[in-house]
């Protein structure tokens, strides 16, 4: 009773606390102690500096955390602390350090063991925890009264998720660690043939056997999971929480995972939309040292400095261990200054200075610090790298084996075992250290690249937790592949079925061909040729058939820079261009590659140079604008088809488009690699920077040619949309291109969209790649491969927004510019601005069908007038057709329009739009509802996605009338709904710590100062799909599995036969 009252009145005060700061939000903060409330604390002051309100949950005995801060409020409650101390790792050190003396392969599972134990624990003590609090009425109704705007917590344990959950509040995680390991796996896709499990000591370049160990290690953190972690919340879930509610679920629906990782330091690896990485958010300048700390620092002349601390937990070593080291510092020139809270070693040297506490950052920023000798925590190795000292480690739990593997890959580091340890391993380490200028200048080269962000780390940390209250929330930033089982998410299934389905056809068809051979065996003894050719064709047509039925499943259902920029034409150069004209604004120098019969592209421009390549076969007729009307005019017949024909038709149009685009595309790149003079020309340019469209590889071919970095601005790259190509795409939950399908997709949605990812992969391998193949063997390498060019770019800058996109996995070396092209509206052209007026408060509907179909077929024009002249809004329709004969007076029709001046117009209430993603993005931006009337290519599947946002209608373009089209625009212009959904996406696309196109620049010279951006590529992009699924690794288990079976049923049956001999011998 007395604990519910002092809980009580401490929550009563923490409410009034929060009441006063009347501009800042309340936010609840749940957080782990140890090294990881040292980085929590800073993001909480910043947050006050701000005006927020923090509380803060604390056990009564926090080894870290205080009671009273200027900065929070704090509550004390039942935590871990209250059941453990910090000798409890001390002993896990001990077990660690005896397991550490065991062979590398054996080692790392008994270390696992000893991880697993601590967690049996440790979420046994949280289970407790939270029920104390959710048990306590009182305590629970002073939060809910609260009414904090948002829970920021550590996910390493689960209080802080949980009470979020309980509470209803958006979750913020300041997250590196969750559940069993490195939260990336419980919140992106992580193959584990080049995603290293945490405790392996692996790299992301893995051999066979390292790839089978890491799978063995994945394969028991899921053990982990489902044995010892979540039946110590099943009890609480049960008492607390709606039938279903599991921990993983809860874990997951957290709006933002803030992790506290930079891929400078971190292997690149797959990630989501709502994760954003503030590594080394905590570090900062050095600030001056203490006048008799900066005295001994400056008596270190010219050698310098080596600092040493083993972190928060581990004060002490043991004895040998410290006179070993104590040794090897007194045979340095340099001086040492040594964080050590045990027993004074008795060799220590004059050179060597210990202190129970010291100011870690700023020494690390000192001009005479040369070395750092570290425990391998990721905040000293932040600070290590934030300042450019190289480090010498000696790793002793935890995670730190695995941490300083990921800087000695980068050469920054040596790592010394501690169980090894001696004074003369010890010294060799730390004279190489000192002498070997190469991990300074690798560490120099890690800080130069993990200082270069547009924003930095805390800034960024901070937009997002103030972005989350804001938005209350960012459910738009989380994929629903989050919530799917396993074996949905894995597409299990769908894959069962489909084989299941195949094995029953195939055996229908074996059954079917026995009854025919019979059949014939019992009519004709005698068999000729013909016979044989009907058994033949027989047979052939059951497999058609096969097939067909298959197919109908389908359907149912800094200074300036020398740039080269090869774009792609038509709507694309509208977007490029805006870029260019940035990029000079900057002053970047611009070379453009184009064709001679451009539509777009001009020849002169006050901002770029061209480059006009010509050949005898005159390429760029493959890409003849009177194509796309042919293609709308087959899509409009197309879609009158039935079902199968549509699909049939579809498909071989998309081969032949294929065929001839590619064709060109070829003509193009094979023009500039024969013209010696022309080659000679670009190499000697200099440039500094391919930037290119990659939905035709001439781009990507020339920037492989030349060995430049190579930038994209990407939406679509061979036979679909680009994230395909560079990240892992789970077809269960990201529907592919032309599927017509959403993120939410039932069992039949699933089976056709995992059969259309197959269909993509077979249109790109046969009808797209084997177009390069002469080409790449006469002027590549041997082995060189087209997949391979166009996955080396050092950033993809995707023209999307996660507004608009449903979520998916994406990759570091992917930045988001969806909506670049957007601008504010510039004041119209008189005559038209007095129209818009004329409309008065009805306002004005605007229509435009883009770049490349500006007219229509007559009778689906006549329809839409008729339908405009029964509007009291007045129209603005760019249009280039025949005038239609109805055409009323409120509809004006022009060649060309201001679109994004009128779409930002505030008289204007709709915009009728064929779905392309430039205008789209221009009505997101300016919060204008869509009425979509798709043609052709993507236009279907992005209207869906707006559809799906309650932002925009679709109207069908072979079924298009008036009546229906009416109908549809009154709905637009009369239900508010429409423009309330898509004025919220206009508020999120503007919500935003850099502008998308501030944002492409910023990335387009990062890699022009850096001279590329290897570090964020990934390994496995390289790796062969049997790899990359590591395909190899579990046949190889699954043998190795069943050998050791069948060896065990061997021996029982040996030892078996071997009694019963026996047995009748003693008879």
């Amino acid at each position: 009773m007395l604990k519910t009252i002092v809980v009580l009145l401490t929550a009563l005060g923490l409410l009034s606390h929060g009441r006063s700061c009347c501009h800042g939000s309340r936010i609840l903060v749940v957080p782990l102690d140890g090294s990881h409330w040292v980085n929590m604390a800073v993001i909480l002051q910043e947050l006050h500096s701000r005006g927020h309100s923090m509380t803060v949950l604390r056990s009564a005995k926090s080894w870290y955390i205080p009671e009273h801060s200027p900065y929070y409020t704090s509550v004390n409650v039942h935590m871990i602390q209250d059941e453990t101390d910090m000798s409890f790792y001390l002993k896990i050190l001990q077990r660690i350090m005896k397991h550490r003396q065991l062979p590398t392969f054996m080692r790392s599972f008994p270390q696992q063991f000893e991880i697993t134990s601590m967690l049996s624990l440790g979420h046994g003590i949280c289970a407790r925890a939270i029920a104390s609090m959710l048990d306590d009425p009182i305590f629970i109704k002073n939060l809910k009264d609260a009414k904090f705007d948002l829970m920021l917590t550590d996910p390493g344990l689960s209080i802080g998720f949980v009470l979020g959950t309980y509470l209803h509040l958006p979750m913020v995680f300041n997250a590196r660690w969750a559940n069993t390991g490195d939260s990336h796996f419980t919140v992106a896709p992580s193959p584990v043939s080049y995603v290293p499990v945490p405790g392996t000591e692996l790299h992301d370049e893995m051999d066979f056997l390292e790839r089978t160990r890491n799978m063995m290690h994945y394969l028991y953190s899921i053990y982990q999971q489902y044995l010892f972690i979540n039946p110590a919340y099943s009890e609480l879930l049960q008492r607390h929480f709606p039938p279903g509610a599991d921990l993983l679920s809860m874990q997951r629906s957290a709006d933002i995972w803030m992790m506290r990782v930079d891929f400078v330091f971190e292997f690149p690896r797959p990630t989501m939309p709502n994760v954003v990485y503030i590594g080394g958010f905590q570090c900062r300048e050095a600030k001056p040292l203490p006048a008799e700390l900066e005295a001994f620092m400056q008596s270190s002349g010219e050698h310098g400095v080596v600092v040493m601390s083993l972190g928060t937990l581990i004060a002490g070593l043991p004895m040998e261990m410290t006179e070993a080291i104590a040794t090897a510092f007194s045979q340095l020139p340099q001086k040492v200054v040594w964080r050590y809270l045990g027993q004074r070693p008795s060799n220590l040297a004059n050179n060597t200075l210990l202190l129970d506490w010291l100011p870690q950052n700023d020494l690390l920023g000192h001009p005479k610090t040369r070395t750092f000798v570290a425990h391998g925590g990721t905040n000293g190795l932040y600070e290590a790298i934030y300042h450019g000292v190289p480090v010498l480690g000696l790793p002793l739990l935890f995670d730190q084996f695995d941490n300083l593997i990921r800087l000695k890959r980068r050469g920054a580091a040596r790592v010394v075992e501690a169980t090894s340890l001696n004074t003369e391993n010890f010294l060799e380490a730390l004279r190489d250290m000192l002498e070997n200028p190469s991990y300074r200048g690798n560490m120099q080269r890690l800080s130069q690249l993990h200082h270069d962000k547009p924003l930095s780390p805390l800034d960024t940390a901070i937009f997002w937790i103030e972005y989350v209250i804001r938005n209350k929330g960012a459910a738009h930033l989380r994929s629903v592949g989050s919530s799917l089982p396993w074996y949905c998410y894995h597409s299990i299934d769908v894959l069962v079925f489909l084989l299941a389905l195949s094995v029953a056809s195939l055996w229908a068809l074996i059954y079917v061909c026995r009854l025919l051979c019979c059949w014939r065996c019992r009519t004709k003894r005698k068999v000729d040729f013909k016979d044989h050719m009907f058994v033949g064709r027989i047979t052939a047509m059951l497999g058609l058939h096969l097939t067909l039925i298959i197919i109908i499943f389908v359907v149912h259902g800094c200074n300036g820079g020398r740039i080269l920029v090869i774009p792609v034409d038509g709507s694309h150069w509208i977007n490029m261009e805006v870029i260019l004209r940035e990029l000079h604004s900057r002053g970047h120098q611009l070379t453009v590659l184009r064709s001679p019969n451009s539509w777009y592209i001009p020849e002169s421009s006050s901002f770029y140079t061209t480059i006009t390549v010509t050949n005898p076969e005159n390429q760029g007729e493959g890409f003849d604008p009177s194509l796309f009307s042919f293609l709308m005019q087959r899509s409009l017949e197309q879609n009158k088809m039935t079902p199968f024909w549509h699909f049939i038709e579809q498909q071989k149009d998309r081969a032949h488009t294929l065929h001839i685009f590619h064709s060109a595309t070829l003509h193009f790149i094979s023009t500039i690699l024969e013209d010696s003079s022309l080659v000679t020309r670009l190499k000697m340019s200099h440039f500094d920077l391919v930037l290119t469209d990659p939905t035709f590889p001439t781009g990507v071919i020339l920037a492989q040619y030349l060995r430049l970095p190579m930038v994209y601005s990407v939406r679509w790259i061979n036979a679909g949309e680009a994230h395909g190509e560079i990240a892992p795409s789970p077809p269960s939950y990201v529907p592919m291109h032309d599927s017509l399908f959403s993120d939410n997709m039932n069992f039949l949605q699933r089976t056709k969209n995992l059969l259309w990812y197959v269909l993509r992969i077979l249109m790109e391998e046969v009808f797209m790649m084997p177009v390069y193949s002469q080409l790449l063997q006469r002027h590549f390498p041997p082995g060189a491969n087209l997949r391979s060019m166009q996955r080396s770019a050092d950033i993809w800058m995707m023209r999307v927004d996660f507004v608009f996109e449903f979520p998916r996995p994406t990759m570091p070396n992917v930045v988001y510019i969806g909506g670049f092209q957007c601008r504010e509206a510039k004041p119209l052209p008189a005559e038209l601005e007095a129209f818009m007026q004329s409309s008065g408060e009805h306002g004005v509907v605007v229509m435009s069908l883009g770049t490349l179909v500006a007219s229509l077929p007559m009778e689906m024009t006549e329809a839409i007038a008729a339908a405009f002249s029964q509007l009291p809004q007045k129209v603005v329709w760019r249009y280039l057709g025949q005038r239609p004969s109805n055409l009323a007076n409120n509809t004006l029709l022009l060649d060309w329009l201001p679109q994004n001046d009128l779409l930002g117009h505030p008289k204007t209430r709709a915009f009728v739009a064929h779905g392309g993603t430039n205008g789209l993005y221009e009505a997101i931006y300016h919060g204008v509802p869509v009425l979509g009337l798709p043609l052709l290519f993507d236009q279907l599947d992005n209207l869906i996605r707006l559809k799906r946002r309650g932002a925009a209608r679709v109207v069908e373009a072979t079924s298009l009338n008036t009546e229906n089209f009416q109908e549809a625009l009154r709905d637009m212009l009369e239900n508010p709904s429409y423009r309330d959904n898509m004025q919220r996406l206009s508020q999120l696309h503007h919500d935003k710590p850099l502008s998308p196109l501030d944002t492409a620049i910023f990335w387009i010279e990062y890699v022009i100062r850096n001279k590329g951006a290897a570090h964020l590529r990934s390994v496995g992009s390289s790796l062969p799909w049997y790899c990359y699924h590591s395909i190899d690794v579990v046949v190889f288990l699954l043998a190795l599995s069943v050998a050791s079976l069948w060896a065990l049923i061997y021996v029982c049956r040996l030892l078996c036969h071997w009694r019963c001999r026996t047995k009748r011998k003693v008879e």
